[in-house]
């Protein structure tokens, strides 16, 4: 749990270094709460629902930013820019190289 602290300490730092832990424990863990938020939103049709639905949201916009660092950091770990970040905006073929850059091992500078 070490990681998921870290990724909100460091959440505006966008210059340094993030291992592969430091990225994958974060990032599977804000899925599996979107998730489990989405899935007892979705559970609960009536307003109690809505709440749900709306604690997704916000949880959603909240993480977005310290996401987007420690996403950009561990493209600094394998010895890429930040702005390896936009091959994202390409559909299929984009997502597939910027994922392969994630799970690529640390390079040493």
């Amino acid at each position: 749990m070490e990681e998921y602290k870290d990724f909100w300490y460091k959440g505006l730092k966008y210059d340094g270094t993030a291992s592969r832990l430091e990225f994958w424990v974060p990032t599977v863990a804000n899925i599996f709460a979107l998730f489990v938020l989405g899935l007892a939103a979705y559970a609960m049709a009536s307003s109690i629902g809505f709440v749900f639905l709306f604690i997704a949201i916000l949880f959603t916009i909240v993480i977005v930013p310290p996401q987007i660092s420690v996403f950009i950091r561990r493209l600094h770990d394998t010895s890429k820019s930040g702005k390896y970040i936009l091959w994202g905006l390409f559909p299929a073929i984009g997502l597939i190289i910027v994922f392969v850059a994630l799970i690529e091992e640390n390079k040493e500078y």
